[in-house]
């Protein structure tokens, strides 16, 4: 992996960083309040640049927040108790 780097190839920093479709594909979501939405909590695959270039996107999952977090819309059952 590491002679890739004298042609240019490196891999890239996904753990932490928000969400960008022009670097990382989303394959699942995770639901958590530990950081903010839209955050790559999980790496299944790294990603890599050829210099500036994306070689290969960052397979990743993704946070959301849970079902019932502070500030999220009430669900259609409870709506129907109205």
């Amino acid at each position: 992996m590491t002679c890739w780097k004298k042609f240019g190839i490196v891999p890239f920093k996904a753990q932490g960083e928000p969400f960008d479709p022009a670097m990382h594909d989303a394959m699942m979501q995770v639901e958590t309040a530990d950081v903010p939405e839209n955050t790559v909590v999980l790496v299944l695959q790294d990603g890599y640049r050829y210099h500036e270039k994306v070689l290969r996107h960052a397979k990743v999952g993704v946070s959301k927040r849970p079902a019932g977090a502070a500030g999220e819309p009430p669900t259609a059952a409870a709506e129907d108790h109205n």
